[in-house]
């Protein structure tokens, strides 16, 4: 479970990241009725929950996707389009199909799940997962992406101290880059292979450098940091050199 001081550094990270990535954008998406456009995937507070919306890229064709009573954030779009994953209130994560709205449970003999992400392919999903017997401690785990399965087998990729989180892998599949509190020194960005052999230190620095994210041909990695006092963003290469600030 996570201390107060930990849950304060968590919502850091989602204020930072919802100011930075507030929406989820996917081309190629289609609706019925409707040419192919690309949409925006969003959490929105609506009569007490937070639940799922979608709208065009141009703010237009708002509609609400999730309805049942509990609080929905972090999605993702997958099946071109026709399918949301994200997490419910109880730290568990559910599909909803855009068509029908019928949601069910994905992992569901894995709970305390936080940070869901799918990787290009849609083969894999990485996401943080958080002990409930030792204070400020959660790690990295993988596991095949396959909604349909009727179980999908998650493996541990980091066995670190304190916190693992936010994880995101790279384009091609091969790399994961995470942020991990396990030196002491305020929140670093590390990377690991998909088998979690091994780990590089990219970014470690005595401050919070938060929510890494690839570029699209996986030669540099965005993330934020508070280096110089508030949050800004930052680049740097796969190899953890500054490109600019």
């Amino acid at each position: 479970m996570f201390t107060d001081n930990a849950l304060i550094v968590c919502r850091i990270r989602l204020y930072i990241c919802f100011a930075v990535l507030t929406f989820f954008i996917i081309g190629e998406t289609v609706f019925a009725g409707q040419a192919e456009t690309s949409q925006i995937g969003f959490s929105s507070l609506t009569d007490g929950y937070w639940q799922i919306w979608r709208m065009s890229s141009d703010g237009g064709n708002l509609r609400q996707i999730t309805k049942s009573p509990s609080d929905k954030k972090e999605p993702l779009w997958f099946d071109k389009g026709q399918k949301l994953l994200y997490r419910i209130s109880n730290a568990k994560l559910y599909v909803t199909d855009i068509k029908t709205g019928e949601e069910t449970g994905f992992l569901e003999q894995y709970g305390n799940i936080l940070n869901p992400d799918i990787s290009a392919d849609s083969s894999r999903i990485l996401f943080t997962r958080f002990r409930t017997d030792i204070t400020d401690s959660s790690d990295i785990w993988i596991a095949p992406f396959d909604p349909h399965a009727d179980e999908n087998k998650a493996k541990r990729l980091t066995h670190e101290s304190g916190i693992q989180y936010d994880a995101d892998i790279s384009p091609d599949g091969k790399s994961v880059v995470y942020v991990s509190s396990s030196k002491g020194k305020g929140h670093g960005i590390w990377l690991t292979d998909v088998e979690g052999k091994s780990h590089v230190c990219l970014k470690e620095d005595g401050f919070y450098n938060i929510c890494p994210d690839w570029s699209p041909d996986g030669k540099k990695i965005a993330f934020a940091s508070n280096a110089e006092g508030s949050y800004d963003i930052w680049l740097m290469d796969s190899e953890g050199k500054t490109i600019s600030g």
